[in-house]
């Protein structure tokens, strides 16, 4: 089975590479900007990397031809407007540009998008190009579209993210919020569940 990760090499692409090269006849191949340049894990040498950009070659488009399953983590938390770095053009985009293929090609790969489950309302721009990008998906290949619903995604190697998970914790314990955050181990554990057919809490709201 061939599994093509859009932003294998980001935060929770190198998670989820590292726990797929695990297991056995999975072909992995991460897509993104750097390729392999940041990955300096042992696994490495068991991931195929491909450096591309999404909307400006078409370095991608043979990985993505022969996929079972593409997983798009590709996305920016904040814009950087000054660089001409936006939700529309680092996040919409990229998805559009592989959904289109996907679909011209009448390939019967599973699309799976990492949307949100919850965002604070000063990112409510970040969760209207999630929404559009869902749309777009499930108009194009509504069969095939997963979407993903996380939280915060928190891991202790990355300090600010797992200060912010406790803080979360400690606020649903006293107050009727409910904004559980989620572990990236966990995060990555459901990924491979939905890949092997098994039902995920992520696939919906909550």
């Amino acid at each position: 089975m061939q599994i093509a990760i859009m932003g294998g090499s980001g935060y929770v692409g190198q998670a989820l590479l590292a726990k797929l090269v695990m297991i056995p006849n999975y072909d992995v191949v991460s897509l993104s900007r750097s390729g392999g340049d940041k990955v300096q894990q042992l696994w490495k040498k068991q991931v195929t990397f491909i450096k591309t950009d999404f909307v400006h070659d078409q370095n991608w488009q043979s990985a993505i031809q022969s996929a079972d399953w593409v997983i798009d983590l590709v996305g920016i938390l904040h814009e950087h407007t000054r660089q001409q770095i936006t939700y529309y053009n680092a996040s919409f985009l990229p998805a559009q540009k592989v959904i289109d293929y996907l679909a011209e090609h009448h390939s019967s790969a599973k699309f799976v998008f990492m949307a949100a489950n919850w965002v604070p309302r000063s990112m409510n721009k970040y969760l209207f190009y999630k929404e559009k990008v869902i749309i777009y998906a499930r108009k194009k290949l509504p069969q095939q579209t997963i979407v993903l619903y996380p939280n915060l995604i928190y891991d202790r190697k990355r300090k600010s993210s797992w200060l912010l998970a406790q803080l979360l914790k400690v606020i649903n314990r006293f107050s009727n919020v409910r904004l559980y955050p989620d572990q990236l181990t966990k995060l990555t554990d459901e990924i491979v569940q939905i890949i092997a057919g098994k039902p995920s809490y992520l696939t919906a709201k909550r």
